[in-house]
């Protein structure tokens, strides 16, 4: 969540250790099945109209809207998804990230499908967070993870 990570990095008072300061890298894989050295989940989020709308057109009025290059482009907060935004020099100014995020949308899967996928999640965020603080071990987080997730009925 670049919107969240950025955002953090800016206002943290979290101690930072070493350099003392925080930036944001690429997530590295061993191999990313396709050549390239990162690998990422989609987060992006569609917009739609619902079937009982009662205003239709202009609810894809405002869709085709938030979707073009030029809202986009004013909103660097969040990440376009116009390839032509990305590549604008006003676009680095604004946005210093944008190289790093650029590499790492290489990498995006979609994110999966199953389920109980919110439940997983959870799961798996509460057990990188323990490791991260030094709570648990890196495999002992991966252990509870996948221990409670096979042990969740089916």
């Amino acid at each position: 969540n670049w919107t969240f990570l950025v955002g953090l990095i800016a206002e943290s008072e979290v101690e930072i250790r070493h350099t003392g300061r925080a930036s944001l890298i690429p997530t590295a894989v061993r191999s990313a099945g396709n050549g390239l050295s990162t690998s990422t989940v989609s987060g992006f989020q569609g917009l739609s109209v619902t079937q009982n709308s009662s205003r239709k057109e202009d609810a894809w009025r405002f869709i085709r809207y938030l979707a073009s290059p030029d809202f986009q482009r004013q909103h660097l907060d969040e990440m376009s998804v116009w390839r032509e935004v990305w590549q604008e020099p006003g676009t680095l100014v604004r946005d210093p990230h944008i190289d790093l995020k650029r590499r790492q949308i290489l990498g995006v899967h979609n994110r999966p499908i199953h389920p109980r996928y919110r439940e997983i999640s959870i799961r798996v965020q509460h057990y990188l967070s323990e490791a991260l603080l030094k709570r648990m071990s890196p495999g002992e987080a991966l252990e509870a993870a996948q221990a409670e997730i096979d042990g969740m009925p089916r």
